[in-house]
């Protein structure tokens, strides 16, 4: 079914992240993690293993949800501690729903009824979100376009496709939107919400990530004379 591209959304794995400074958030953490009980429990890590400002957590299987563990580690930006994952106990993937829920059974259990220190702020992220969550009006008006006039089953195949799809993801490259919107969102943005099918909408996503990739070789060309 196709949505009315102005209010459509897709669902994606939720995001819980502390801010703050690495030590407030360690000690956050620990004093979270003697909290945990139920069906909850925390698992100790080795630090020379994982490094520092990584948790670990189990929970049980519910009609909710199966069990699994749930990681906290540190993000590449030093002041953030965020879920890295969440991994099934006995399958072998959880569905954003699944994922979704044990996310948000953990917040809700043990982090939001807590005392948040001074200097940190917890950041859950929505599960439910529009295209504005990665681009800006400019970005999604050149997608819609291109959408909207593209023949279905040819892509990219007449040439004023073709520009009407270069001009999105120049713009893409230009505004550096291609670090957080990603081809595989691009693709399901395209099957879910704009009607294109499941082939014709995954070939544009490796054809987005191809024209991407090749614009930030040709940036680093332009600037260093060489290509990592």
């Amino acid at each position: 079914m196709i949505q009315d591209d102005n209010v459509a959304q897709i669902e994606i794995f939720r995001e819980l992240s502390i801010l703050g400074s690495p030590q407030l958030a360690a000690d956050f953490m620990k004093r979270i993690s003697k909290t945990v009980s139920g069906i909850w429990s925390p698992i100790e890590i080795n630090p020379h293993e994982w490094g520092g400002n990584t948790f670990c957590f189990s929970c049980g299987e519910t009609e909710e949800h199966p069990a699994a563990k749930l990681w906290f580690a540190k993000s590449h930006n030093k002041n953030k501690l965020y879920v890295s994952n969440i991994v099934p106990l006995n399958m072998n993937s959880l569905t954003k729903t699944e994922y979704n829920r044990i996310l948000m059974e953990f917040y809700k259990t043990f982090i939001e009824p807590f005392p948040v220190d001074k200097g940190l702020e917890i950041i859950v992220e929505e599960d439910l979100v529009g295209l504005d969550h990665w681009l800006d009006e400019e970005a999604i008006r050149r997608l819609n376009s291109f959408s909207n006039c593209a023949n279905k089953s040819t892509g990219t195949g007449h040439p004023l496709d073709e520009r009407r799809w270069w001009l999105f993801c120049f713009y893409i490259h230009d505004k550096g939107f291609f670090s957080k919107f990603y081809p595989d969102i691009l693709g399901r943005w395209l099957n879910e919400v704009l009607g294109w099918h499941e082939e014709g909408a995954h070939k544009l996503a490796l054809n987005y990530e191809r024209t991407l990739r090749t614009l930030e070789a040709y940036n680093e060309y332009h600037i260093t004379g060489d290509v990592n």
